[in-house]
């Protein structure tokens, strides 16, 4: 068979295979937005509550977990979310997250939060306790601005470094511990921890992954679980 048609019969099985897990319409926009982002951006939110209609008949409320901000880095039985088509659905993270009051039991949210200012991040921080459950718990990593700030000591390092992780990656907003344990208290959350990279004794530590799949030392990043108190 020649690689055209090969490739287009490799094109045809994901549609295909996505459609059944979707719906034809969403994995063939979602298809489309990977070529014209444009296109994704402006009608794939449009489809995101049909696609968590899907995903919440699928999964019991006390299982449903929100990936946020996933990118390609699906989490197997989640719902991963992001403005990138390669997730389950549209989310854009500086918006009002879409969906009702209570929806997941837990969140994980991982190397998100840096690419919004202060106040989105503040604001997607207060979406997120909406949307969690009563005694759920959301998992956000993010980078220690502490750490860099650390790297002082090494002056040859410290113009590289400080500049790509403020001004690299699409970062917006550079967290110390104090200040993002502030942000997550006046989201509303109670029994604030800061971890460790897949820290076996926390609730969600085992999907930390960002670290291995991009080559970085853990201890660059802040891990920070929170819960949403039983009684509102």
């Amino acid at each position: 068979m020649a690689s055209k048609q090969l490739s287009e019969l490799n094109q045809l099985q994901k549609l295909l295979h996505y459609g059944r897990e979707q719906g034809l319409l969403h994995a063939s926009l979602a298809g489309i937005g990977r070529k014209l982002p444009g296109v994704w951006h402006a009608l794939g939110g449009s489809l995101t509550p049909a696609a968590y209609r899907r995903y919440a008949k699928r999964i019991s409320p006390e299982e449903r977990l929100l990936n946020l901000g996933s990118g390609s880095h699906r989490i197997s039985g989640a719902f991963n979310v992001d403005i990138d088509p390669r997730a389950d659905a549209y989310v854009n993270v500086t918006r009002r997250l879409p969906f009702p009051n209570r929806a997941f039991r837990n969140i994980f949210c991982e190397e998100v939060l840096e690419h919004v200012n202060g106040d989105q991040g503040l604001q997607m921080l207060k979406e997120c306790w909406r949307i969690l459950q009563p005694g759920g718990v959301c998992r956000i990593t993010t980078p220690d601005l502490d750490y860099f700030a650390r790297q002082a000591l090494d002056m040859d390092r410290l113009g590289l470094e400080m500049n790509l992780i403020f001004y690299g990656h699409g970062h917006r907003h550079i967290y110390t511990e104090p200040s993002l344990h502030d942000a997550m208290q006046k989201a509303g959350f109670g029994e604030i921890v800061f971890s460790s990279y897949r820290d076996g004794q926390s609730v969600l530590g085992r999907h930390d992954s960002h670290a291995d799949r991009f080559g970085h030392p853990p201890e660059i990043f802040l891990y920070c679980e929170a819960q949403k108190p039983q009684l509102e």
